[in-house]
């Protein structure tokens, strides 16, 4: 009896680990498949800063920096050029001061929730949704993603896309 029961209870075990090991392979392919669904066919490194900033941004996107914002770190701009628009900026302060003043800035319904990594801040104004990545980005300097797109303009799988863009940031 001692053995059957040893038996089931490794094989249950060998099985878990099966599928949450297969399960990490689905997610990467499901990843892989939202990308292509957003018709994006590769992505490439953009230098940001004089050499002091890099993110992984897709090769057909447009990317421009701002050097007229001295109270600024960092400011880009980049876009899809249809309908997706955005900035990263790195500012002074910290993350709470940072949310607020995104807050202060625009009205509209404000969904906040945050992953491991970073607080996502999503402004619905009028037909426009702008859609904030924000996290601490190193003492005293907090790091702005800025996605603003169009109702109905962007597929939902396009998060994927901005979980990719935003985390790739160094």
């Amino acid at each position: 009896m001692n053995k059957k029961i040893f038996f089931l209870i490794s094989l249950l075990s060998f099985l878990m680990l099966i599928i949450l090991g297969m399960s990490n392979i689905f997610i990467e392919d499901i990843r892989e498949v939202a990308i292509s669904n957003n018709n994006i066919d590769s992505f490439n490194y953009h230098v940001l800063g004089e050499g002091s900033y890099k993110v992984l941004l897709p090769e057909d996107w447009i990317v421009e920096e701002n050097y007229s914002n001295f109270d600024k770190e960092l400011d880009v701009d980049f876009s899809n050029k249809q309908n997706i628009e955005g900035n990263i900026i790195i500012l002074e302060g910290d993350l709470e001061e940072a949310i607020k003043l995104m807050l202060n800035e625009e009205t509209g319904e404000m969904l906040r929730n945050s992953n491991e990594d970073w607080n996502i801040v999503e402004l619905n104004k009028d037909n426009y949704i702008n859609k904030y990545y924000i996290k601490q980005y190193s003492e005293g300097k907090v790091l702005i993603i800025k996605y603003s797109y169009k109702k109905g303009k962007v597929k939902n799988s396009m998060k994927v896309v901005f979980d990719k863009i935003s985390n790739s940031f160094q």
